[in-house]
C-alpha cells in the first residue's frame, strides 16, 4: 500500500489535494492511505512509512523548506512534493530534491501529467486489478512475467512460479496489459518488458529473468523490439 501524507495549515487546500490524489489513485488500482497534518510534527519518526510527501512552504510561522532539509537527512528517498501559492519558492523547492512544486490551486490535468512523469515508474509496483474469475485477491502487474496461450485457455505465469489457467483469450491480456509495460513477441505471448534479460544474438528467441526462453517471430519482432528499447529508456 501507498502511505501519502499531506502536510498544509489550509485544510480546504489539504482537502483539494487529497481529491486529486483520490482520482489518481483509484483510475490506476493503486492501493493507498492518505494522511492529512495541519501541522509539522519534529518527531521524524512518524515519517517512516511515508512514501510520497505533499509539504506547504508555509506552515504557521514553520518554514517547509527547513523542515524537508532535515527530512532529507533521515529519510535521503523520501519523495517530497512542494505545493504552494506563490512562486518564489520554486527555486527553494530545488534545494531540497523535491520531485515537483505545485502552485495552488492545482489544476488537476497539469496534476496528473506530472505525477505520470515523475511518479509512474514508482507506483507500477502498485498497480493491479481485481479479478473475482481469476484469484480472490489483487493481482499486481508487476508481478506477472508474461502470459501464455495454451490449450484454448490464457495462462498467467508470475514471477514466484505460480501460474492461473484464465478463460479469457490473449488478445483481452494484449488490451489490458499494453500500457503496464507488456508487449508481444509471438503469436501466443505477452511478455513483461521489465524481465526480459536480454534477446538472442539471431534475434529468435528472448531471455527472460527467471532463465525461460521465450520465442521471437518475425512479425512481431520490429514493434517488439522497439518497445523494449524504449522500456530501458524510459528506466533510466
Amino acid at each position: 500500500m501507498l502511505n501519502v501524507l499531506i502536510i498544509d495549515d489550509d485544510l480546504k487546500d489539504s482537502k483539494d489535494l487529497e481529491k486529486l490524489c483520490i482520482h489518481y489513485f483509484n483510475k490506476r488500482n493503486i492501493d493507498y492511505k492518505i494522511s492529512i497534518e495541519l501541522k509539522l510534527n519534529e518527531n521524524l519518526d512518524t515519517l517512516s512509512n511515508v512514501d510520497i510527501l505533499f509539504l506547504d512552504v508555509e506552515i504557521g510561522n514553520n518554514n517547509g523548506i527547513e523542515f524537508s532539509k532535515k527530512l532529507r537527512k533521515v529519510y535521503p528517498e523520501l519523495m517530497i512534493i512542494i505545493t504552494s501559492k506563490y512562486s518564489q519558492y520554486l527555486i527553494d523547492g530545488y534545494s531540497i530534491d523535491a520531485k515537483r512544486y505545485f502552485l495552488k490551486p492545482i489544476d488537476e490535468n497539469i496534476f496528473n501529467e506530472e505525477m505520470e512523469n515523475v511518479l509512474g515508474a514508482t507506483f507500477q509496483k502498485y498497480m493491479g486489478f481485481y479479478d473475482s474469475k481469476i484469484a480472490p485477491y489483487k493481482i499486481h502487474y508487476d508481478k506477472i512475467l508474461y502470459v501464455e496461450f495454451l490449450n484454448r485457455a490464457t495462462v498467467l505465469h508470475f514471477l514466484n512460479g505460480v501460474q492461473i489457467k484464465t478463460s479469457y483469450p490473449l488478445k483481452y491480456w494484449i488490451e489490458k496489459l499494453t500500457e503496464y509495460g507488456f508487449a508481444q513477441p509471438y503469436k501466443c505471448y505477452v511478455v513483461n518488458l521489465k524481465y526480459i534479460s536480454g534477446i538472442s544474438k539471431d534475434e529468435r528467441d528472448l531471455f527472460l529473468s527467471n532463465n525461460e526462453k521465450i520465442p521471437l517471430s518475425k512479425f512481431y519482432k520490429k514493434a517488439f523490439i522497439d518497445n523494449y528499447y524504449r522500456s530501458l529508456f524510459k528506466s533510466l
